[in-house]
């Protein structure tokens, strides 16, 4: 006879799914040998038999969460090659360019 641990709901035999959840959560204060030490908090996560219902809602936030980061990652990413190609740019149109005025070389004026 197991119940979900997040529900509570009666799960018939061999209906529960086995799923790491979220169980706790753990604070406290580290000190160090020298300065006035720093607040910690951890979460605690364990196996635990859960009803289908919650499993797809653990995975749907899961999935949501993947789907943040990616989103991140590309406009960091697409940030970058942006900066990069305006760089280049920069470059191939003010620096390289002779006649452009903007950027000359200090003459030796020698005489």
């Amino acid at each position: 006879m197991a119940n979900c641990f997040l529900c509570s709901s009666y799960l018939p035999k061999g209906e529960g799914v086995r799923a790491k959840v979220v169980t706790g959560e753990k604070s406290g204060r580290s000190y160090p040998f020298l300065g006035l030490g720093r607040f910690y908090t951890t979460t605690l996560k364990a196996l635990r038999t859960i009803c289908p219902k919650c499993a797809e809602k653990i995975e749907a936030k899961n999935k949501k969460n993947r789907q943040w980061w990616i989103n991140v990652c590309v406009t960091i990413l697409f940030s970058l090659i942006a900066f990069l190609l305006l760089l280049f740019l920069w470059n191939l149109i003010f620096v390289d360019n002779k006649n452009a005025g903007f950027v000359t070389k200090a003459k030796n004026v020698s005489k």
